[in-house]
């Protein structure tokens, strides 16, 4: 007995950050189901307090992405995504939100990449459940990053792993 915990104590860990990794990913198919669907209903706790649904948002558009701090693509995009909330600032109604998978344990490390990398133009917020995420589940993601333009209204207009998939207008 002792010897199964030791080996599942080496193995389950490797097994959990292969997952994590996998995770991780840059193309994903099955992300066009969701073209021309509504958004779930899904909150999210936005790091200045406010606890919010993301659904229809207060008549504008958003511009979504999901990401993780552990995930080198999703890291790159939030940068690229940063670039394309500063370009539409001030000229259109869309509002830009990147929500966080990571867990709420690790919010430290989030918060450093945030400064890190001065995503300043985004609002930023996390369910705080890690992989078991409510967000990020609610729309049967399995990978970082995920970007989705969303009406008014709440349709998902587009969706794509990365901003060259999301044409925004800007006005």
């Amino acid at each position: 007995m002792k010897k199964l915990v030791r080996v599942l104590g080496k193995v389950l860990p490797v097994m959990f950050a292969v997952t994590l990794l996998l995770s991780c990913s840059s193309s994903q198919p099955e992300l066009e189901q969701w073209q021309n669907r509504k958004v779930p209903m899904t909150r999210v706790a936005f790091t200045d307090g406010e606890y919010r649904l993301l659904t229809p948002y207060d008549g504008k558009s958003r511009a979504i992405m999901f990401w993780a701090s552990w995930c080198s693509s999703s890291k790159a995009e939030i940068e690229r995504f940063e670039a394309l909330a500063k370009k539409h600032q001030g000229i259109s109604d869309v509002e830009f939100i990147a929500v966080s998978i990571d867990e709420q344990k690790d919010w430290s490390r989030v918060d450093g990449v945030i400064q890190s990398l001065s995503l300043w133009s985004i609002r930023h917020g996390f369910s705080g459940n890690g992989p078991a995420d409510e967000a990020y589940l609610a729309y049967g993601f399995r990978e970082v990053p995920v970007l989705l333009y969303i009406s008014p209204r709440g349709d998902i207009l587009q969706i794509g792993d990365s901003v060259s998939d999301l044409e925004i207008p800007l006005s």
